[in-house]
């Protein structure tokens, strides 16, 4: 199942995600990553951007995810974003790239993402995991 059927279908100016992502040791990688067991839980609402980078700037630590730890990921390396319904994932010309799902991403290409997806960024896997919040809306 793809969520953002779920997600269009229930939308409205209220709609919100509640993301949780979840640092990992990538496969195979001997050294343990820094933010092994990490979560951030956060909300996505629309036209909101949740920054991902290694900065400890207010915006990232109060509304993102900061990885000050990593060295492999970059200072402004992506963002989330809520968008017509879709979790969408930006690598903003990061040094070292993301990997989705074993899958190097192309640098500002607008990538979904699902819930159980597995982004690689320097030492670090996170797990993605989301659900969607609609008030008023109808149980289906």
């Amino acid at each position: 199942l793809r969520d953002h059927a779920a997600i269009e279908k229930k939308q409205n100016a209220e709609t919100t995600v509640d993301l949780v992502v979840e640092g990992r040791t990538p496969e195979g990688q001997e050294a343990s990553s820094p933010y092994e067991g990490q979560k951030w839980p956060l909300t996505l609402k629309r036209d909101t951007t949740v920054p991902i980078g290694r900065s400890k700037a207010k915006k990232f630590l109060q509304t993102g995810i900061s990885m000050a730890k990593d060295n492999g990921v970059s200072s402004s390396h992506a963002k989330i974003e809520l968008r017509e319904g879709r979790v969408m994932y930006t690598d903003l010309g990061s040094s070292n790239g993301t990997i989705l799902n074993g899958k190097e991403l192309v640098e500002h290409a607008d990538t979904e993402l699902f819930s159980g997806d597995k982004l690689v960024l320097g030492d670090t896997e996170l797990f993605i995991t989301f659900s969607v919040n609609a008030p008023g809306a109808s149980k289906a």
